[in-house]
């Protein structure tokens, strides 16, 4: 697993196995620098909620078998990106409502964050959906 497929599935939310064991989603993405160079990890989130698990992204896979039908991780990422964008607005406007300005101007940041994300996806989709027309 690459990290933009690591980042995609950790905005989504989307479950993930390491070692065979079925894990919640990503929690976070870490980068370590060693003699061979950077190495890319994750900490997995376990079913329960409990405990945290750091795995070197190359292990992580997104389904437990190979066979099974790949999904789709730019409709999860774009979904993410939505459901992440809802959640600040939300909090925005609530944060607005009770006079908390300075919550209200962390949630516009984070906002302006997940709109830039969210202008790729949708870029993405427009131009695939193009593609998908020239072709019939």
């Amino acid at each position: 697993m690459n990290p933009t497929t690591a980042k995609k599935l950790m905005i989504a939310e989307s479950q993930v196995f390491y070692n065979g064991v079925e894990y919640d989603k990503i929690k976070s993405l870490i980068f370590k620098k060693t003699e061979n160079g950077i190495k890319a990890c994750a900490e997995l989130l376990d079913k329960n909620k409990n405990s945290l698990t750091t795995a070197f992204l190359k292990d992580i896979k997104i389904d437990e078998t190979e066979d099974k039908e790949r999904i789709n991780i730019d409709d999860l990422y774009f979904s993410g990106l939505q459901s992440e964008f809802k959640r600040n607005a939300l909090l925005c406007i609530n944060s607005l409502g009770i006079s908390n300005y300075k919550l209200a101007l962390t949630e516009i940041r984070a906002i302006i964050s997940v709109i830039t994300d969210l202008e790729e996806a949708l870029e993405q989709k427009v131009g695939s959906k193009e593609e998908e027309e020239k072709e019939k």
